[in-house]
This record gives structure tokens, sequence and C-alpha cells, in this order.
């Protein structure tokens, strides 16, 4: 189940989709004020359900032309249940393994996002 949307991780998306603060409020309709992205980006409040779906929205319309492979369902989105980031998610595992020069080499990660596999990868 996908996790609540952290402070960082909303100002990651926000800078992959290259625009400031003000920019991002008007790509969300111009209701939410530039300061309220920043304390979300602090971590001052939590990013609301409904909005962090607009968001998730707003960045995968953005996006899309950069891997049209890819398919997804904006319905699929919006029924998103969220996990709140309080709910302890179990510990997994990621290992890729390669072979190189005859050898087997098996990097291992360990943490509950996979977002650690795909920045060391």
């Amino acid at each position: 189940m996908p996790q609540r949307l952290r402070g960082a991780e909303v100002r990651a998306l926000r800078s992959i989709l290259d625009v400031t603060q003000p920019e991002f409020s008007l790509a969300l309709g111009g209701k939410t004020a530039a300061s309220t992205i920043s304390r979300w980006e602090t971590e001052a409040i939590g990013v609301g359900e409904d909005i962090e779906k607009i968001i998730r929205l707003l960045v995968c319309e953005r996006l899309r032309h950069l891997a049209p492979g890819v398919l997804y369902e904006p319905v699929v989105l919006i029924a998103l249940k969220l996990t709140d980031r309080k709910t302890r998610m179990a510990p997994m595992e990621f290992r890729r393994s390669t072979l190189k020069d005859g050898r087997s080499i098996e990097e291992v990660w360990t943490g509950p996002l996979a977002l650690r596999v795909a920045s060391a990868a």
C-alpha cells in the first residue's frame, strides 16, 4: 500500500517538474498557496490526502511523454488508499544480481522503501 508523501518527496517531485513553489501552486489549480507548499516541504504540516492524489496525477501527466511505454490509469491513482507514515511497515530487502567477468556479484539493500534501490542503481 502506498505511503503518504513526505516533505522531501514533495520537494523532489516539484524539482523533477522543474517548477518553483508559486508555479507548482498554479499547476495544482492556484488554490494552494506557495507558502503552504513550503510548509509541506519542510514537514511543518502534512499534505492532505486529496491534494496528494492531485500531485501524483499532475506528476504522471506531466512526465508521461518521457515514458510512453508506461501506462497508468488516473482512476487507479484517485482510488489509492494511502498509508499514514506513522504506520510501521515490515522491513524489506531488495537484491540485484549481475554477472561480471564470469562471477556473480550481489548487491543487497534493506529498508522500507524501494526508492533506495532506484537511487542506488
